[in-house]
């Protein structure tokens, strides 16, 4: 969405921006800031993608009033769920505190679940992509209620599960601790793999790479072509990974967009970037060995195939 496009859509009843830094690439943070003062907006930073990324020397989520960062699964550090909320104004942040104090713990069980995620995911991953036993064992596990689901149906139905208004534990807050320490060296590779990526895929015909930024943290590093759907379902078949997270408008694809209040047709560009983007891995696991793969697996798809 464009700086202009977001000033239309401000109504009377409008209270807030919400900027996502998708990816870990900052959005038009000096243009959106400018448009919250005119409209006299609070701001709100998304930094679930952004943890450790900067623009023009500061922190992402400290432009704001009020930013949070997400330790769920797949992000720059994970405690599997949880995440943290910052802000500079001590009214508001009296306001979370006294929230946050009246809240209660979740089970014991539903924490086991998130704390066997990790391991669960270990052994799978090795059988991932071997005759499709890994997603098997995957599906099997989640119906079997043994591990829990990144999105549940109540949110993918607009609404709020009860596990999410509760206090972090301190099982997995301690795994976000020892995370933390990590996450300078995780995003360190991250903006490695990115720039191998920028270097190796420039000029491709057809294919559109994000705008390369030595600061930006690429939780994913994503390219936009027009048959992404038939890039991504060949990667799968030579046991490739790529993703097609925000595929769709609002994500996850099987979101119920009424429940979500979302008028298809409202962000169009959105709508046309969802369609066109595959995510190429950055994480650690992701060595320049395998990148290179991913990389020859791109070129050999869009030039030989003319995709």
């Amino acid at each position: 969405m464009s700086v202009e496009d977001l000033e239309k859509k401000i109504t009377a009843q409008s209270k807030a921006i919400i900027i996502q830094h998708t990816f870990g690439c900052p959005s038009a943070i000096e243009a959106i800031m400018a448009l919250a003062k005119r409209h006299n907006l609070l701001v709100i930073e998304d930094c679930a993608h952004s943890l450790g990324g900067q623009y023009q020397g500061q922190a992402l989520g400290a432009f704001g009033d009020i930013s949070f960062f997400s330790f769920g699964r797949d992000k720059i550090i994970s405690s599997v769920f949880g995440g943290i909320v910052a802000t500079n104004n001590l009214a508001l942040a009296e306001k979370i505190k006294q929230w946050q104090n009246n809240l209660t713990y979740s089970s014991y069980g539903w924490i086991l679940r998130q704390i066997a995620h990790p391991l669960v995911l270990f052994f799978v991953k090795k059988t991932y992509y071997a005759l499709s036993l890994g997603k098997f064992l995957v599906t099997l596990i989640k119906q079997l209620g043994l591990i829990s689901r990144a999105v549940s149906l109540a949110e993918r139905q607009g609404g709020k599960p009860v596990f999410i208004s509760r206090k972090m534990s301190n099982a997995l807050a301690v795994l976000a601790l020892h995370q933390l320490k990590k996450a300078a060296r995780f995003n360190a590779h991250r903006q490695k793999i990115a720039a191998l990526y920028d270097r190796e895929l420039v000029g491709l015909p057809g294919v559109r790479l994000p705008q390369f930024r030595g600061d930006n943290v690429y939780l994913r590093y994503t390219i936009c072509l027009d048959k992404a759907k038939f890039l991504i379902s060949q990667a799968k078949k030579q046991g490739i990974e790529l993703g097609c997270w925000y595929d769709w408008p609002v994500a996850p694809r099987d979101t119920n967009l009424d429940k979500v209040f979302y008028t298809w047709g409202s962000c169009p560009t959105a709508e046309k970037l969802a369609k066109r983007s595959v995510n190429l891995p950055t994480n650690i696991q992701t060595s320049e060995k395998d990148a290179m793969k991913v990389v020859q697996f791109i070129k050999q798809n869009i030039i030989k195939q003319n995709i």
